[in-house]
């Protein structure tokens, strides 16, 4: 017990220090700080029996990774169920879900978005059309297993708009009108790429919840090209964002060139204690042992950075990364895998 609270310590240590290390400074969130939500914290995924814990979170926008989202609470298989009465004008707002696991959205009872399945970080949105006065808001969240976060925000897309149908009350859900293809992050943190390749120079990084305009996508489907919040525009890898609309896309034929790309760098570490080969990046099938002192190659890592995917002894797999002395090369060198 004493040496998995040491783990867990300095995989949240890591995070913390690699975090800062990198001066990682979101763009402000959109989710409607102040809102005043009541969390009420299970320690298992169908809210079963009384909540570990009640608490106040000022906004939806929690992005836990593989860490726990609060003390007496597991980092996986759990939910949240959140709720709030707010005040809206009368209008037509553009309310959004994400989630890692499963989430789902309910206004006066009605549900209004639904993505209560397993799967990784996702968002989807849905117009509504609101009365004015105090609606009521609630949140349903699980968590499975490897990384978790949940996402909650809407903007007042059209103020003032009449009640298409009073009768069938106060809630009324249009559908959705977005028409600019957008890129979801999915990972914690995502390089930006100035070529479609793992190789090519990194120009940005974008972070999880974050969604960005898509200008193209190449040939294989492999790349999107984002426009960034300075206009610039870069290359980020498609298994790491995901889209919540089928919008055409125009695809950009890229000549295999060199041309802004930087050589790949070897990433080498060494153990500083005996270190085990896992078939995941957390505690589960052994693949092979690493002595003290041994050597041996960093081919990725998670997005938050706590494990590394290395090589050693023609065995290949996960190692927990505060156990790991990088001897070339940086942490950011390496894939998100």
């Amino acid at each position: 017990m004493r040496n998995r609270f040491t783990a867990i310590l300095l995989s949240v240590t890591l995070a913390a220090a690699f975090a800062v290390s990198l001066f990682i400074k979101p763009a402000p969130s959109q989710a409607n700080p102040g809102t005043g939500w009541r969390g009420e914290y299970f320690n298992n995924t169908t809210f079963s029996g009384n909540p570990v814990a009640v608490v106040v979170d000022d906004a939806i926008a929690k992005n836990w990774g593989d860490g726990i989202p609060l003390t007496g609470l597991p980092a996986d298989f759990f939910s949240v169920r959140w709720t709030a009465s707010v005040n809206f004008a009368t209008g037509i707002y553009r309310f959004r879900i994400g989630g890692d696991d499963g989430i789902r959205l309910f206004i006066d009872d009605n549900l209004v978005l639904d993505q209560f399945a397993i799967g990784p970080f996702r968002t989807s949105t849905r117009d509504v059309q609101l009365t004015e006065g105090t609606h009521n808001l609630r949140v349903e969240y699980f968590e499975d297993q490897q990384l978790a976060g949940a996402l909650v925000d809407w903007t007042l897309i059209e103020a003032g708009v009449p009640a298409i149908a009073p009768d069938t009350g106060a809630t009324t859900v249009l559908p959705s009108s977005v028409t600019t293809p957008l890129a979801h992050i999915a990972a914690g943190t995502l390089n930006v790429r100035a070529n479609p390749s793992v190789n090519a120079a990194r120009i940005a990084q974008v972070y999880l919840y974050q969604s960005y305009p898509i200008r193209g996508i190449t040939s294989d489907g492999k790349w999107y090209l984002i426009e960034l919040r300075d206009g610039r525009t870069g290359w980020v890898a498609e298994r790491y964002i995901y889209r919540t609309e089928n919008n055409p896309v125009v695809i950009i034929d890229v000549a295999s060139s060199t041309e802004n790309q930087t050589p790949n760098i070897e990433v080498t570490g060494i153990a500083t204690s005996e270190l085990k080969i896992r078939a995941v990046p957390r505690t589960g099938e052994q693949l092979g042992l690493i002595p003290l002192n041994g050597r041996f190659r960093i081919l990725g890592r998670n997005s938050s950075g706590s494990w590394f995917y290395v090589s050693y002894d023609s065995v290949e797999g996960w190692a927990f990364s505060p156990y790991i002395k990088l001897t070339n090369g940086k942490v950011m060198d390496l894939p998100i895998r």
